[in-house]
């Protein structure tokens, strides 16, 4: 089993609507566009199975891996009912892998549970994808559910992957970041609730410093995921830096590894 492609991408439910006659008809184009090229470079790469972490699959307990053998039927979506509407698809799955990463995981201490019920749906965060890169059954998919449980701790989830070195040059220009650290700690302090964070800092707030430095650091941890997967063996940040542990830095607090 080896790893050929992994891509960060986009699953928009106005994709859907941009495929439909209408004011919106074409608005996201680009995007679909995108997903098709990406389509295309899987089946090209000889890739059997697409392994997706979806976002909009929620749940408050342990970590999921859906491991039923074949996806179909018509979706709509609760959280976008108007955008994702009569969503026909197809899909193979690949039980063995999904029982396989989930067995993986929960030997490193990560508990995770694949589930081969036919009742357990696909969330759009898997279908909205494979629907625009046109895999249907050219590949399998096994859907991962991709958040943290509440009422626990992460320490084990984050210490079962490797980070890769991030660019420290990128840390250094991002001047709010220390504004984005003080207006977190404000919020587990209970100076401002989480309810007024995402009122001010919500998508409403592009342009703000703030909502800047979280995009970026966002961006930043999903980079060093992908870079981790592809290339493993990665050193630390701090000792490939060749400095102290850097307070806050995630590797060094969770590793199980000597600073």
């Amino acid at each position: 089993m080896s790893l050929v492609l992994a891509a960060k991408v986009t699953h928009i439910p106005r994709m859907v609507l941009s495929e439909l006659p209408g004011p919106l008809h074409g608005c996201r184009q680009d995007a679909i566009d995108g997903l098709r090229l990406i389509g295309d470079r899987i089946v090209q790469a000889g890739a059997d199975t697409v392994v997706i972490l979806d976002t909009h699959w929620l749940s408050n307990a342990a970590y999921h891996v859906n491991a039923h053998d074949t996806f179909q039927g018509v979706f709509q979506s609760t959280e976008f009912p108007t955008q994702i509407e009569s969503l026909e698809f197809d899909h193979a799955g690949n039980p063995e892998l999904a029982v396989a990463l989930a067995e993986a995981a929960s030997e490193r201490g990560v508990t995770t549970i694949a589930h081969r019920s036919r009742l357990l749906p696909l969330e759009y965060g898997t279908l909205v994808p494979m629907h625009f890169m046109n895999l249907r059954r050219k590949v399998k998919v096994v859907s991962v559910w991709d958040g943290v449980p509440t009422r626990r701790s992460t320490k084990a989830d984050v210490s079962a992957l490797r980070f890769a070195r991030p660019s420290m040059p990128i840390l250094a220009r991002w001047r709010s970041l220390p504004a984005a650290r003080s207006h977190t700690a404000s919020v587990s302090s209970g100076h401002a609730s989480a309810v007024t964070a995402l009122a001010r800092f919500g998508s409403a707030a592009r342009g703000d410093p703030i909502y800047d430095a979280g995009v970026q650091l966002g961006k930043l941890l999903r980079t060093a995921f992908l870079a981790d997967v592809t290339s493993p063996q990665r050193p630390h940040a701090c000792s490939a830096a060749r400095v102290p542990p850097a307070p806050g830095c995630l590797r060094c607090r969770w590793c199980r590894s000597p600073r």
